[in-house]
């Protein structure tokens, strides 16, 4: 072979690498991902939405991160960062590129419930339900503005 049909031969396996790879979604059970928060609706109360810069990290049925950055009237910015264990998991969601969804039961601190994942008609979105050893309820919905890998 000579050297521009040898070129041509792996820019050809690397372009069908390439394409084959990106035209499959990731696995939420097994992948880590991040979900970027765009809009957070408190479901408990009065349905009030606050926008901050914030994030959900999923790692497989492992954990998941819950990474908030506010930023006060100062200018000063703090991180939280909550970890979710997950329990147990319900469905199988083997590709965010379309439709579909997920429900892990959880554990946060002294707090027990379900995160769930969903993509329907192209929109993402995820639920946080807990309740507290003591009665205590966490409800909230986020608008999800992107999934990629962390």
């Amino acid at each position: 072979m000579t050297r521009l049909s040898s070129f041509v031969f792996l820019s050809i396996v690397q372009l069908l690498l390439l394409i084959s790879t990106d035209s499959f979604g990731q696995d939420v059970s097994k992948e880590s991902l991040k979900w970027n928060i765009a809009l957070d609706i408190d479901l408990s109360a009065d349905s009030t939405a606050s926008a901050y810069n914030s994030y959900f990290i999923t790692y497989g049925q492992d954990k998941i991160e819950w990474i908030t950055k506010r930023t006060d009237k100062t200018g000063q910015v703090s991180t939280t960062s909550n970890k979710l264990t997950i329990t147990s998991s319900t469905g199988s969601w083997q590709n965010i590129k379309e439709d579909g969804g997920i429900q892990f039961g959880v554990s946060m601190n002294k707090s027990e419930g379900v995160f769930t994942a969903k993509r329907a008609s192209g929109v993402y979105a995820i639920t946080v339900n807990l309740t507290g050893k003591t009665g205590g309820r966490l409800m909230k919905e986020f608008k999800i503005s992107g999934v990629a890998k962390p």
